[in-house]
């Protein structure tokens, strides 16, 4: 849009001067037409060629106004355009900025509902395993104690074994 505008205002900026030289000629040829009464007018009276002197040069400054208007009114639109051109950019720009928070509004809510599903998942996972853990501990405890009471018993019979080895001696 921008480029188009641009290219807009290029275009117009060159027909601009186009016709402004378009002008430049006409008053030339009209500041020669002034010339050539003037050549013809040094034959005439003094008073004549005062009358055509001033009668150009009113009617120079009439083309001139007449053209420093319409350039003024040329440059007051291209700036009129670009303003509005400037203000419909940043209405796109805000437009941008907010779909941009929206569509990061929902990332960060997707992101926060999939961590919440994840801590619920290790928080499973780990009380799981911590009663596994417990069982397996419990299941030691009392493969250990069977442990215990075996050797104890083995000890005992050992002991026993002294004892009848003893009498026997």
């Amino acid at each position: 849009e921008l480029a188009a505008v641009q290219k807009a205002n290029t275009e117009e900026r060159d027909a601009g001067r186009k016709s402004s030289r378009e002008e430049l000629a006409e008053v030339k040829k009209e500041l020669a037409g002034v010339h050539a009464k003037w050549d013809a007018g040094r034959t005439s009276s003094k008073e004549e060629r005062a009358k055509d002197l001033a009668a150009s040069k009113a009617e120079l400054a009439g083309v001139l106004e007449k053209q420093d208007k319409e350039l003024s009114a040329r440059r007051d639109e291209r700036e009129k355009n670009l303003a509005a051109f400037k203000v419909e950019l940043a209405g796109v720009e805000k437009a941008r900025r907010l779909e941009l928070a929206a569509v990061l509004e929902k990332q960060e809510g997707e992101l926060a509902a999939r961590m919440k599903e994840l801590a619920g998942v290790q928080k499973a996972h780990t009380e799981e395993r911590a009663t596994e853990l417990t069982a397996r501990r419990s299941e030691l405890a009392g493969v250990q104690k069977a442990n215990k009471e075996e050797l104890a018993g083995v000890h005992e019979k050992l002991r026993q074994a002294e004892r009848v080895r003893g009498q026997v001696e």
